[in-house]
C-alpha cells in the first residue's frame, strides 16, 4: 500500500477483442498521452494502492521469480510491400480488421528507405499500408517511431505470419469467435511510440496501415523485441538425410519460440500455457537443451490450480471454480506422470517426483472415483475428454464418452505412480493400485472387435446443428496408448503395431503422432514412423517455414482451426525424441544416463553424429554405415555406462565399436 498509482492515459477501455485467446486489443491515443507517467514525474500526488479484496485472488500467492530473466533481441525488418488502398467506407458492423482485409491495394512508389530501417512516406493519398517482414518468428511485442506533422493520422497494426491475398489477414470470423489481429494507435504532431509491448502480440509479419495522411510520414527503426526463455547451449543432431537435420532445427526453433515465462501454445494466435501440450514440449525441451528451471517452474504452476477434487485444469491460468471445475482436460491429467517420469529420466533429480506423489494420488483417486460396473473409468461429465486434434478436426468427441484409450492411461499412470514411490522410498497402497490394475487389465478386451482391432465409442459432432450422435472409432492412437500402458499381451501387441504401421485408421495430428513414434519405433516399426516424419514434418520445409506449424496431417498451416491455425506450435516437436533415441541410438536406463543403451539403427541413412546433454556431462557419438553394420565412435561422459546390444558394457572414455544391424 505504500505505491502510488496512476491510470495511464491515453488507453481506450475497448470491447474489441484482439483474439479470444489473447484478450482485448491495443487502442491508445497519443494524443491524451503524458510522457511524465513514464518518467513517475509528481507520484506524491498519486493516489495510493488498495489491497483488492478479491476470493479469487486470496486463493493465490505472489512468489519470487524462480526462473533467470528473459533475453531480448531487436529483430530488423525488411519492407515486403508498401501499397495505397483505394478509400472506402466500413459497412455496417463492419470492423477495421474487416476493411483492412477487403481493402483494394494499388501498388506505390511513395515509400522509399533512408537507411538504418528508417522509411518515409511522401505526401499523396489518404491511405498507405507498409508490410513488413521480419524473416522469423517473433515472440514479444513490435516497436518503431512514427512522426507526422498533422493531427488526426491513424495507424492500425496487424501482427502475421504469413502473406493472405497480397496482404497481412487482420480479421477471423468463425461461428463462434471472432479474432481481430489490429491494434489501433492514433497519432499526436510530432515523435509517436507505437507499440504493443503491455500487451505483446507476436508474429513473423507486420501490416502497418495509416489513415488521414497528407503530410510526410516517417517510420524510424521498427522492429520486434523479441523476448524468449535463456536456452543456452544443447544437443545436437546431424544425418546424411539434410531434411530431416533441418526439421530437428526446426523443431529446436520452435520450443525456443514457444518458451518465455511457461511454455506456450505459440507466438502468434495464443500465449497461454496449455499443460496438455507439456507432454510433447516437456520431453522436446529437455532433450534439445536439458533439464532447466522452466520445467520445474511449468510443474509448479500446474499443480498449483489443482481442485480438491484431485483434478488439475488443462490451461494456467484458469479461473478457479470448483462449481464447474473449467478447463479440466481429463487426459491431460494422466499426461502429468509422463510428464514428471520424463523430468526425473532426464535429470536424474528424485525430489521432484516426491514433491509431487500427494499431488498425482489426488488424480489416481479422482479418476477411481469415476469407476462403473465393468470397472472402467469414465471422464466426469461437462469435463473435456480431449486427446488429440486428430479427432476434433474431423468432428468426433469423446466427451462422456467411455473409451479405451484413458483407461489405458490410466493403467500407466497408475503404474509411474508405483514406480515413483519405490524410487523415492515412500510407502503406498501397493495392493491396492495393483488390483485397479488389474481389474481394468480384464476388462478392457471389451473394446476388441471381431479383428482384435481396439474400437472406441465416441460422439459424432454435426458442425452444422451444434449436435452430437454417438458413433464407433478404430484409431492409431487408441492402439499406441494401449500399447504404452503394456497390458494387452504379445498376440494383441503385434496386431496393433501392424494396425498403425498399415495406415487404415485414423491418425492423430502432429500433437500425439510423438506417441505413435514411441511405441512403433521399439518393436520394428521405426522406418515406417521415419517416413512419417519426412511426410509431414518435411513439407514445412518445402512451404519455406523455419517453425512447425499447429496441423499437418487432416488440415495444413492455416487451414487447420478455422483458418487461423499458427505457424508455430510447441506441441509439434516429437520427432527430436526420435532421432535421439532411434537413430543416434541413445536410450537413458537409469535416471540422468548414469546408465544408457547405445542401440543405432540406420534405417536408410548412411551416417549420422550428434550430442546428447546429461547431468554429467554430453554423450557424443557417431557412425557410419559399413555394410551390414555399423562403424561407431561413442563417448561416454565420467559416471556414466553404456551398453550395447549385444551385451558389452563401455564405460567413461572414448570407444570405437562396431553395431551389427541386425541386433
Amino acid at each position: 500500500t505504500s505505491w502510488r498509482v496512476r491510470r495511464l492515459p491515453g488507453w481506450h477501455k475497448t470491447q474489441e477483442v484482439y483474439s479470444f485467446q489473447q484478450g482485448f486489443k491495443v487502442e491508445y491515443d497519443l494524443n491524451c498521452a503524458d510522457p511524465e507517467w513514464f518518467l513517475g514525474k509528481d507520484a506524491e500526488s498519486w493516489e495510493n494502492a488498495v489491497i483488492f479484496d478479491n476470493d479469487a485472488l486470496a486463493l493465490k500467492k505472489l512468489c519470487p521469480r524462480n526462473i533467470p530473466p528473459l533475453v531480448y533481441t531487436r529483430i530488423i525488418p525488411v519492407l515486403h510491400k508498401a501499397v495505397d488502398p483505394e478509400p472506402c467506407e466500413p459497412e455496417t458492423d463492419e470492423t477495421i480488421a474487416d476493411l483492412l482485409d477487403r481493402e483494394t491495394f494499388i501498388p506505390t512508389d511513395r515509400v522509399t528507405s533512408s537507411g538504418n530501417n528508417c522509411y518515409r512516406i511522401a505526401p499523396g493519398e489518404n491511405n498507405c499500408t507498409l508490410i513488413f517482414d521480419f524473416k522469423k518468428v517473433c515472440t514479444g511485442y513490435f516497436d518503431m517511431e512514427v512522426t507526422v506533422d498533422e493531427p488526426g493520422v491513424e495507424v492500425h497494426v496487424t501482427t502475421g505470419e504469413n502473406i493472405w491475398n497480397d496482404r497481412v489477414r487482420s480479421s477471423y470470423r468463425r461461428k463462434i469467435d471472432h479474432a481481430a489481429f489490429v491494434d489501433s494507435f492514433f497519432l499526436k504532431p510530432g515523435k509517436n511510440r507505437i507499440t504493443n509491448e503491455f500487451l505483446a502480440h507476436g508474429g513473423s509479419m507486420l501490416q502497418v496501415a495509416f489513415r488521414n495522411i497528407h503530410k510526410e510520414v516517417v517510420i524510424d527503426s521498427p522492429v520486434y523485441c523479441d523476448r524468449r526463455y535463456p536456452y543456452s547451449g544443447g544437443s545436437t543432431f546431424l544425418c546424411s538425410d539434410h531434411q530431416l537435420n533441418q526439421i530437428w532445427n526446426m523443431c529446436r526453433e520452435t520450443i525456443s519460440a514457444c518458451t518465455t515465462d511457461t511454455f506456450e501454445d505459440g507466438p502468434w494466435r495464443e500465449h497461454a500455457f496449455w499443460v496438455n501440450d507439456l507432454v510433447v514440449e516437456n520431453i522436446a525441451s529437455l532433450v534439445l537443451f536439458g533439464m532447466s528451471d522452466i520445467h520445474r517452474r511449468s510443474l509448479e504452476l500446474t499443480f498449483a490450480q489443482q481442485y480438491d477434487s484431485g483434478w488439475c485444469p488443462g490451461a494456467v491460468p484458469a479461473q478457479h471454480d470448483p462449481g464447474t471445475q473449467k478447463l479440466v482436460l481429463v487426459p491431460t491429467n494422466f499426461f502429468l506422470f509422463t510428464v514428471l517420469d520424463d523430468c526425473y529420466r532426464e535429470s536424474g533429480d528424485s525430489e521432484i517426483l516426491r514433491r509431487y506423489l500427494p499431488n498425482l494420488k489426488k488424480i489416481l483417486d479422482a479418476a477411481e472415483a469415476t469407476c462403473d460396473a465393468d470397472g472402467l473409468i469414465n471422464p466426469p461429465e461437462k469435463l473435456w475428454n480431449f486427446f488429440d486434434w486428430g479427432y476434433e478436426l474431423n468432428n468426433i468427441t469423446f466427451n462422456d464418452s467411455r473409451c479405451s484409450m484413458l483407461n489405458s492411461l490410466y493403467i500407466h499412470a497408475l503404474k509411474l505412480y508405483c514406480r515413483f514411490c519405490r524410487i523415492t522410498g515412500v510407502e503406498y497402497p501397493s495392493e491396492e493400485l495393483e488390483m485397479r490394475i488389474e481389474r481394468i487389465k480384464k476388462a478392457l478386451p471389451l473394446y476388441l472387435n471381431d479383428e482384435g482391432i481396439i474400437v472406441d465409442p465416441a460422439q459424432q459432432i454435426h458442425m452444422e446443428t451444434r449436435t452430437f450422435s454417438p458413433t464407433a472409432l478404430a484409431s492409431e492412437l487408441s492402439m499406441a496408448f494401449a500399447l504404452q500402458c503394456g497390458s494387452w499381451g504379445i498376440e494383441c501387441e503385434k496386431r496393433f503395431v501392424e494396425a498403425i504401421i498399415s495406415g487404415k485408421y485414423l491418425s492423430p495430428e502432429l500433437y500425439l503422432s510423438s506417441v505413435i513414434f514411441d511405441e512403433i519405433g521399439k518393436r520394428g516399426g521405426a522406418q515406417e514412423a521415419l517416413d512419417r516424419i519426412r511426410k509431414y514434418w518435411g513439407q514445412f520445409i518445402r512451404m519455406g517455414l523455419s517453425t512447425i506449424p499447429e496441423s499437418g496431417v487432416h488440415l495444413v498451416g492455416k487451414v487447420g482451426y478455422w483458418e487461423n491455425g499458427s505457424f508455430c506450435h510447441g506441441f509439434t516437436t516429437g520427432p527430436v525424441k526420435f532421432f535421439r533415441q532411434v537413430i543416434l541410438g541413445i536410450r537413458d536406463v537409469d535416471a540422468g544416463f548414469s546408465s544408457f543403451v547405445f542401440a543405432p539403427q540406420a534405417l536408410d541413412l548412411k551416417y549420422a553424429s550428434g550430442s546428447v546433454v546429461t547431468p554429467h556431462g554430453e554423450i557424443l557419438v557417431s557412425w557410419q554405415r559399413n555394410g551390414d553394420s555399423l562403424d561407431a565412435e561413442l563417448i561416454v561422459p565420467a559416471g556414466c555406462i553404456a551398453s550395447l546390444p549385444d551385451g558389452r558394457k563401455l564405460y567413461a572414455g572414448t570407444h570405437t565399436v562396431k553395431v551389427a544391424l541386425n541386433q
